[in-house]
């Protein structure tokens, strides 16, 4: 077919991109689906936490330990990890047992 191109003009390859965008909402998991989630990921990732005799000084000595047998590569795995249990399980909290208060006029 000559004088015809799909070619966008000011580029000579004749290729055609076109970047497609579409807007899929994505259903957020309930807070306790995610508590779930995160205790299953607590479970498997750091086994040695969640025995009975759980040893956190040892825990905390392999994450501070850069050799390598060490743990101080998944430092920041952890960080992130206590950083979601800590605000999925403060919002747990604060749902239960923070009632706002009632304002009483006078």
């Amino acid at each position: 077919m000559s004088g015809f191109s799909l070619a966008v003009p000011g580029q000579n390859d004749g290729n055609i991109t076109r970047r497609l965008s579409t807007h899929i909402k994505v259903k957020e998991p309930s807070q306790d689906a995610k508590l779930d989630t995160l205790i299953k990921d607590v479970g498997t990732q750091w086994k040695e936490l969640v025995s009975e005799n759980a040893n956190t000084l040892e825990a905390a000595l392999a994450l501070m330990d850069t050799s390598s047998i060490g743990k101080a590569r998944y430092y920041s795995k952890f960080e992130a990890l206590k950083g979601e249990l800590s605000s999925t399980l403060k919002y747990h909290v604060d749902g239960k047992f923070i009632k706002t208060p009632k304002v009483v006029n006078f």
